[in-house]
C-alpha cells in the first residue's frame, strides 16, 4: 500500500461535501447495456454511472455508503487521538494513571481491539 499524507481537515470537509451531495442510495449495479457497460444508478433506476469492468462498478456503487462510513470513522479517530494526547500533559507523578487513561482511550480509538 502506498504511503500517503494525512489529509487536512479542510480535505476531509470537502470529502464530506461531495457525499452529500451526491444522489441518494443506494446505489446499485443494474442491467448490463447491450453495448457491454455495466450500469450503476439507484434502486429508482436513475443512471449513475457506466463501466466495461465489474470490479470499477462494484467500487461505484458501493462508494455512496462506504465513504461517508469512512470519514465518519476517519472524525472518530481523531478525536480519539486528540484526547489521547491531551492526556500525555499530565505530571510525571501521574504516570501510572496516564498509562492507564492511554490504553482505555486506545482502546476506544480501534474499536476494542487490542494487539
Amino acid at each position: 500500500m502506498t504511503e500517503t499524507k494525512r489529509l487536512t481537515d479542510e480535505q476531509l470537509a470537502e470529502i464530506r461535501e461531495r457525499a452529500e451531495k451526491a444522489m441518494e442510495g443506494p446505489w446499485r449495479i443494474g442491467k448490463q447495456s447491450p453495448n457491454g457497460a455495466q450500469n450503476v444508478g439507484t434502486m429508482g433506476g436513475l443512471l449513475t454511472a457506466q463501466t466495461t469492468d465489474l470490479d470499477n462498478a462494484t467500487f461505484i456503487a458501493h462508494a455512496r455508503e462506504d465513504i461517508p462510513k469512512l470519514v465518519a470513522e476517519i472524525e472518530r479517530l481523531r478525536k480519539q487521538l486528540t484526547l489521547i494526547h491531551s492526556d500525555t500533559f499530565y505530571e510525571d507523578d501521574e504516570f501510572i494513571s496516564i498509562k492507564h487513561v492511554i490504553r482505555k482511550r486506545t482502546e476506544i480509538a480501534l474499536g476494542g481491539e487490542r494487539k
